[in-house]
């Protein structure tokens, strides 16, 4: 029993030794990302608090080593005087286990300054995710998600390409008078000029196409047979059928809105008359009876009345009667000429041509003759008024410049503007159905040829492009 009493302090010394050198590195400290720094500071110091405790333990070891050799030297049931218990177990060399408890004691919580700052050999990342304890009531700008692709903001330029498409004018091709292959014949082509086509055939001059409203026929006069008549074919050449058969001269053909009816004029009878007949050449009739020329007839938009020009009285005027040929009245009074009348897209108005104030100027009037109104004033002579399809403007032709160009103005005769500027004749314009574009013809190339242009005047573009004659252009209605 004595002896395993000695040997008790320094088998506890030992496992104190070994529990130290053994001793776990601290259970991590959980991740907070709001102490990152205080986290890292405690990490690097785990190594020195090991090095602190196996000190403390070797320390411990030997101050019981110490203690036990010096009861080992005792003499059973001898005294031993203090002062050489004291001196045996306190060896000059070795510290006490007093004193190193105490050393232990004051060493246990060290104040350190290290000389070096310590490099964390990783940087700790969050192992969870804070969840907060409210959910945060927002006011967001919500952006909503389009049902469809928004159209590319489109920057519009003041003037236009040169060369108009096809997409615009109203029908899809122009029909002209082209002697391009000996003699005068029907063509059409393209709005932009291209894919031009020869409708008629024949060793003889066809002229005065006009397309039907409903743009799936053109009728012309022919010479084919001799004498001019009448004829009639589909918008591709195709079909082309003899109308009249007259032994007089039956010229330019016009359709009534409807497409059912088409007006002529004919000196069939010795002079010239104006007739009408149904759109398959049927039911020929004479509309007017006089001793002198009667032309130039226009079919009112509602197609019940015609107006025209007629020699009757001794000089040009204009007269109006029914579709039948019926209540003919004479609408304007002047020795000096007037004639050329138009009817405006609704009906109300005409426009016409009058000598009466010296040289041909524009006026407007009620289908009755009345409220008679003088639109142009100039030096030349302003003649061939065109409506717009809105009834808004006029273009109308004016050598008020010295040659013939292209002019436009409003339905009262106001903003008067040139949309043509150059040496030679520019004539016979017509509007596109749209009202979007205008043809006409031009010698400005040396020979003349097709135009068009934009109803601003810009986009002028030659759309015949040969070395013939092309003249008398016409829209396709639809």
């Amino acid at each position: 029993m004595n002896g395993w009493k000695y040997k008790t302090p320094p088998l506890l010394a030992i496992a104190l030794l070994l529990f130290a050198c053994n001793s776990p590195t601290p259970a991590p400290v959980p991740d907070n990302p709001l102490s990152g720094t205080a986290l890292a500071a405690a990490r690097t110091r785990v190594p020195e608090r090991k090095a602190l405790a196996t000190q403390q333990a070797k320390q411990t070891v030997q101050a019981m080593a110490g203690l036990t050799t010096a009861k080992g030297s005792e003499t059973p049931g001898a005294s031993v005087p203090a002062t050489a218990v004291t001196a045996s177990t306190t060896p000059a060399a070795q510290p006490t286990a007093a004193s190193s408890a105490s050393e232990a004691t004051s060493t246990a919580q060290p104040s350190l300054t290290p000389s070096w700052t310590p490099t964390p050999s990783w940087t700790p990342t969050a192992s969870w995710t804070p969840t907060p304890s409210w959910t945060p009531t927002l006011n967001p700008t919500i952006t909503g998600t389009p049902s469809m692709t928004p159209s590319p903001t489109t920057t519009l330029t003041a003037t236009p390409t040169i060369t108009p498409t096809a997409a615009g004018g109203g029908g899809t091709r122009i029909a002209f008078v082209a002697a391009r292959d000996g003699n005068r014949e029907i063509y059409t082509m393209l709005l932009d000029g291209s894919s031009a086509l020869r409708l008629a055939e024949a060793p003889a001059d066809d002229s005065a196409p006009a397309w039907s409203p409903n743009g799936t026929r053109i009728a012309f006069h022919s010479s084919r047979n001799g004498n001019f008549e009448i004829y009639v074919m589909n918008a591709d050449g195709s079909n082309i059928a003899r109308l009249t058969t007259a032994t007089g001269d039956d010229q330019y053909p016009v359709w009534s809105k409807d497409s059912s009816k088409i007006a002529f004029t004919s000196n069939r009878d010795g002079n010239q008359e104006i007739y009408a007949m149904n759109a398959d050449g049927s039911s020929q009739t004479r509309l007017t009876l006089s001793t002198k020329e009667d032309g130039g007839p226009q079919w009112s938009p509602d197609g019940t009345k015609i107006v025209f020009t007629s020699l009757r009285d001794g000089d040009a005027e204009v007269y109006v009667m029914g579709a039948d040929g019926s209540a003919q009245t004479r609408l304007t009074y002047n020795t000096a000429y007037q004639g050329d009348a138009v009817w405006s897209a609704d009906g109300t108005l005409l426009a016409f041509v009058s000598a009466a104030d010296g040289n041909k100027e524009i006026y407007t009037m009620k289908p009755t003759g009345a409220e008679t109104k003088r639109l142009t004033t100039s030096s030349g002579d302003d003649i061939a008024p065109q409506w717009s399809p809105d009834g808004s403007k006029l273009v109308f032709v004016s050598a008020r410049d010295g040659n013939n160009e292209i002019y436009s103005m409003n339905n009262a005769g106001t903003e008067q503007v040139r949309l043509t500027s150059n040496s030679a004749d520019d004539s016979a314009v017509r509007w596109s159905p749209d009202g979007s574009q205008l043809l006409y013809v031009s010698s400005r190339d040396g020979n003349t040829e097709i135009y068009s242009m934009l109803a601003n005047g810009s986009s002028q573009t030659n759309l015949s492009r040969n070395s013939s004659a092309d003249v008398e252009p016409v829209w396709q209605l639809k």
